[in-house]
């Protein structure tokens, strides 16, 4: 394989073409591997996915290992089934569970990716991204000096976490996708209280008010106290906003649901190839408002 920016003639229909050759390599490996797939057994696809591997490992421009190809080939499989298949390494894990613990250092974004954009869904209240000005709907460009093309959302929430006090670097890029406002954003890490409900009032006499901010592990405790105090102020219909809530814990959100249907109710249902993994989840209790 030739050094980076070298290429070789090859003969085209209209005379003479340049195609690097590594890409020339690659395209006949695979060529030759492809086969009708009811003719392939297992043993056969894994061999032209090593091949694949070796040829990769050996020839590429830059240095490559093989747990470096690997993490990317299972990363890509998973991402080929549906957004929310992933793959952790131990340390990764780890540091995920001290993140969601609450004994990691974050910014406040919640991200999600919106045609190809890795995009900013939500800002906790009161966090360090607020305070620097980051708003829902920005897209985020590079972490420090990464750029986050082909990351996983769960890399970047990583990247993004770290000791209290210290400072990640953000470049994001605001409204129209042709033409842009780039910004470049200094956020300091720290220590979120993140309560699920953030606004309880009466909107009139009748009318009460409860802003749910995201589906926490107390959030169905915390509507519930907010709907007891507002029935104190004589309310007789609730707005439950969750404009910009990104979602959260299952069980969260089935408690919250409770608070609004007949006991029994299925909320929804989990279904997969086994049916001993089926799950309905039903309301636990009558609600208030059921």
């Amino acid at each position: 394989m030739p050094r980076r920016g070298e290429s070789t003639w090859m003969p085209g229909t209209d005379g003479m073409t340049t195609r690097p050759i590594w890409a020339t390599a690659l395209a006949v490996l695979v060529v030759v591997g492809r086969l009708p797939a009811q003719q392939r057994s297992a043993y056969e696809e894994l061999q032209t996915f090593s091949g694949v591997l070796n040829h990769v490992r050996l020839n590429y421009v830059d240095s490559v290992g093989y747990s470096q190809l690997v993490h990317a080939a299972i990363d890509g499989m998973l991402r080929a089934l549906d957004p929310h298949s992933r793959f952790l390494s131990r340390l990764d894990a780890e540091r995920l569970d001290l993140i969601e613990r609450g004994t990691l250092a974050v910014t406040g974004i919640t991200l999600e990716e919106v045609d190809s954009a890795v995009t900013v869904l939500a800002v906790a209240s009161k966090s360090p991204a607020a305070r620097s000005g980051v708003q829902p709907g920005d897209r985020l460009v590079r972490v420090n000096d990464t750029a986050v093309t082909g990351l996983s959302l769960t890399t970047l929430q990583l990247r993004l976490a770290g000791e209290k006090g210290s400072k990640v670097r953000l470049r994001l890029e605001r409204g129209s996708r042709l033409e842009p406002d780039t910004l470049d954003i200094s956020v300091k890490r720290d220590f979120l209280v993140v309560h699920s409900v953030s606004v309880v009032r009466m909107l009139d006499s009748m009318t009460g008010f409860v802003r749910l901010e995201e589906f926490g592990p107390e959030a169905g405790k915390e509507v519930h106290d907010a709907l007891n105090h507002l029935q104190g102020q004589h309310m007789r219909r609730a707005v439950l906003d969750l404009r910009g809530n990104p979602g959260g814990i299952v069980t969260s959100a089935l408690e919250v649901a409770s608070e609004f249907f007949p006991k029994g109710t299925v909320v929804f249902r989990t279904e997969g190839r086994k049916r001993e993994v089926d799950t309905t989840y039903t309301t636990r209790h009558d609600g208030s408002f059921s």
